[in-house]
């Protein structure tokens, strides 16, 4: 199902950087954006994709009410509007993008200007919007939990021919959420499945799956956990000694 158009191989040597994450889902941004001061924090990942245009109106005026500086990654929504793409670049430096790979947010590779910033990530299932989003973007977001979850742990098909995806598109950026030692059954829109991926950690130890993919590590690696900032700053810590600061 997935293009067999040959490819460059992605080069992915550089030093991975690790982001602390602003989620909007479930518990809101307003409690992470009120610890970017107190803690001096001047870079993060930006995740609004579970809030509408008049809510992402409210985040945004919080953050340029605080001393943030960079935000090198955005996880865009599909209803998103090429001057938000502009307000990041310009704003907060903004150097990758991405999107699902679904009908939905296909859309946004129309704003050409940004196309050659836009990352197309993995979910728990491929489908026709998936290759033709990744054809025309800049390559691939690996959500690492998705892929270990649904690739190594349960061995869906669809994952049948990742490997090899990943091998020939350029890796821009990466999504880090926790692997759950039982899994746990939720609807996602394609039907109940079980999940062993989540964004919520109890334990250090549910990042540490990442050892199993420093080969294809990102610039940019982006924590996507409901935990606080402060909580991030320690799993940040922890994953920067497991991939050995590349």
């Amino acid at each position: 199902m997935l293009t067999e158009k040959p490819l460059m191989k992605a080069e992915n040597k550089q030093k991975t950087i690790v982001l602390l994450g602003i989620t909007s889902y479930p518990e809101g941004w307003e409690s992470k954006v009120a610890e970017i001061d107190p803690l001096s924090i001047r870079e993060v990942a930006l995740f609004p994709t579970s809030i509408d245009l008049d809510e992402r109106k409210k985040l945004y005026q919080a953050l340029e009410k605080t001393n943030l500086e960079r935000i090198p990654h955005v996880h865009l929504r599909h209803d998103m509007a090429e001057w938000e793409l502009k307000f990041f670049v310009d704003k907060y430096k903004t150097k990758v993008f991405n999107i699902h790979g679904s009908k939905r947010a296909y859309r946004l590779l129309d704003f050409e200007k940004y196309r050659s910033m836009i990352y197309i990530e993995n979910s728990d299932y491929f489908d026709e919007y998936f290759e033709k989003s990744l054809k025309l973007s800049a390559g691939l977001c690996i959500d690492y939990s998705h892929w270990h979850d649904y690739g190594k742990l349960q061995n869906f098909p669809d994952y049948d021919q990742f490997d090899d995806l990943v091998k020939r598109y350029p890796i821009g950026c990466g999504h880090l959420s926790a692997i759950l030692k039982e899994p746990y059954g939720e609807d996602y829109g394609h039907g109940l499945k079980k999940h062993y991926n989540s964004h919520k950690l109890t334990l250090p130890a549910e990042v540490s799956y990442i050892k199993e993919y420093l080969d294809c590590l990102p610039r940019y690696l982006s924590i996507e956990l409901q935990n606080s900032l402060a909580e991030q700053l320690e799993i940040k810590t922890y994953v920067e000694k497991l991939i050995g600061n590349r």
